[in-house]
């Protein structure tokens, strides 16, 4: 799920006004990301070892999303639930920052501050109950049963996370993704 969610992270949705993680470590640093991706494509290396250092943080920022909705033994529990809620108000309430920002911060970015973070992680948080969702075996106890199925765009779960969960009747065109007629 970690990896899925770090790829997911990465990317900006301006349609739902999300910034990707790396876009909001490069600006709490004063660059953009784009500069410092054509810096380390071109090897310049102050760009290539901040490059490195966004990649190392948005990990250590996602996995402690991730271990937040994780038991003893891994698996993931219900995602965010009632009592994370509270001991994130009474954290707010002395100062503590969330676990992700604290991650980033922790990883060299102080500047970066949970408001800041907070629409990304709450996309990835949704993207996370979808990911873990069980729904392959009881979408073909459904198909079995002669129910109906509902239908569900496939392909990236990156790209497109609305594919998640599985389990669903996929079909082959994403009907958002075909141009309409002028």
């Amino acid at each position: 799920a970690i990896a899925t969610l770090v790829n997911i992270a990465q990317l900006d949705r301006p349609e739902d006004g999300i910034e990707g993680i790396p876009r909001i470590l490069a600006s709490s640093v004063g660059r953009d990301i784009n500069e410092i991706y054509r810096g380390n494509n071109n090897g310049v290396l102050t760009d290539v070892e901040l490059n490195e250092k966004i990649t190392e943080a948005s990990r250590a920022a996602v996995r402690a999303l991730v271990n937040q909705s994780t038991d003893n033994n891994g698996r993931v529990k219900e995602v965010k639930n009632f009592f994370d809620e509270v001991g994130g108000v009474f954290g707010a309430m002395i100062g503590a920052k969330k676990p992700w920002t604290q991650a980033v911060i922790d990883g060299g970015f102080p500047g970066v501050t949970d408001e800041r973070m907070a629409p990304v992680f709450a996309y990835l948080e949704f993207c996370l109950k979808q990911v873990v969702a069980n729904n392959e075996l009881p979408g073909i106890m459904e198909l079995l049963n002669g129910q109906f199925l509902m239908p569900a765009p496939g392909g990236d779960p990156i790209r497109n996370p609305d594919v998640l969960p599985t389990g669903r009747n996929m079909h082959a065109l994403d009907p958002s993704a075909i141009p309409t007629q002028a």
